[in-house]
């Protein structure tokens, strides 16, 4: 519906003091215009005239009043034009204070909802903490610029604090007990860090879930570049498909893990342990896994190229057709390890002693100058 422009200028959406100088300004424009309309042309219009002779004589009344009506309608012309822009900009003047003002209206909507949410987060109740994890999902999406960074950070803290990985007194590299499982609300944050929407996050700042206890957890497709997971256990956690470039895996469990078709390009993985991990088709391209154990780890058409596997145990695992050209893998254990199928050109560190014990077939491409481990075909 449209207003005029007096009531644009005294909209409630301003201030008393801007609408009272829009007033002030209003006035003057209108008296302006009245002047130059009603008054101005009288006292603009000549009076006198030159003749044929050339001598000063009076004007007519009636080709003056033709003067007087034709600079009366110059002059309505120009206060219409003016009146108009002006118009034109309190109308946008009042809608920039309403767009602010729903803009205030919102934010503050959010903050109230955010407050109620993480009061629901500290809740005694499962179904009430449950409520709050979907109520900061639900902010994290309708302020996606001003929110985003703050719900996921609530909510990784929530998963340090209530997930925590407490070392065993002695034992823990071989400590599977799978006894306990992640509680609801944690598995509930941990399904929501995985579906949010990551492209307007920073790339180098990931996810914190640094020291927490992560068994069977399920984070298919988990977007974590960049991310803090140093010392976490993920034994038998679902990582299939997880962007985990760059992450920093560091000591971690991975033991029973599934990775594949993971993206873990230049992770850092030392010395974690993922003994029979899957990590079949999983991408980890310049990673580092620098005394990592991946006994048993299925490997199958990973790409490695130009990893550092040194002095990672690689006994029994399968590295059938994967990909470790330029890889540098010294004082690596491959026995026992299958290489069928594998590209080993190029790899770095390498001795024929290493592989006297890996099974080979004729599609294994060995570095050059290297003989084939005898009776050793699989």
């Amino acid at each position: 519906m449209g207003c005029s422009l007096p009531e644009m200028l005294f909209s409630s959406s301003l201030t008393p003091k801007w609408a009272a100088l829009l007033a002030l300004v209003a006035i003057v424009v209108l008296g302006s215009a009245a002047f130059a309309v009603g008054i101005l042309p009288e006292l603009a219009a000549p009076k006198t005239t030159l003749n044929a002779q050339g001598e000063i004589v009076p004007l007519d009344s009636v080709t003056r009043s033709q003067l007087v009506n034709e600079l009366r309608g110059t002059w309505a012309a120009i206060s219409g034009g003016i009146v108009i822009f002006l118009g034109v900009i309190a109308a946008f003047w009042r809608a920039s204070a309403t767009e602010r003002n729903v803009q205030v209206l919102q934010e503050g909507q959010i903050t109230e909802r955010f407050t109620r949410a993480i009061e629901q987060l500290g809740s005694n109740k499962v179904a009430v903490r449950l409520g709050g994890i979907y109520a900061l999902e639900l902010i994290a999406k309708d302020s996606p610029e001003n929110d985003h960074r703050q719900v996921m950070e609530v909510l990784t803290a929530y998963v340090r604090d209530n997930a925590k990985w407490i070392e065993p007194e002695k034992g823990w590299e071989r400590d599977w007990d799978l006894t306990n499982p992640l509680s609801t609300a944690i598995q509930a944050i941990l399904t929501v860090l995985a579906r949010r929407n990551s492209k307007g996050e920073e790339s180098n700042n990931g996810l914190d879930l640094s020291h927490t206890d992560l068994r069977r957890a399920e984070l298919r497709g988990l977007p974590a570049q960049n991310s803090n997971l140093y010392r976490v256990r993920w034994q038998r956690a679902n990582l299939n498909e997880a962007n985990l470039q760059g992450a920093f895996l560091h000591s971690g469990h991975f033991d029973e893990a599934y990775f594949v078709d993971a993206f873990l390009k230049g992770a850092d993985l030392q010395e974690s342990t993922l003994q029979h991990a899957f990590l079949n088709g999983a991408s980890l391209e310049q990673g580092n896994l620098l005394g990592a154990n991946l006994e048993w780890a299925n490997l199958f058409q990973s790409n490695l190229k130009n990893a550092n596997l040194s002095r990672a145990n690689l006994q029994h695992a399968t590295l059938t057709e994967a990909n470790l050209e330029g890889a540098y893998i010294a004082n690596a254990n491959l026995d026992s390890t299958f290489l069928n199928g594998a590209n080993l050109r190029n790899i770095k560190g390498l001795t024929q002693e290493q592989i006297a014990n890996s099974y080979w077939d004729e599609t294994t491409v060995l570095p050059e100058g290297f003989e084939p481990p005898p009776n050793q075909q699989a």
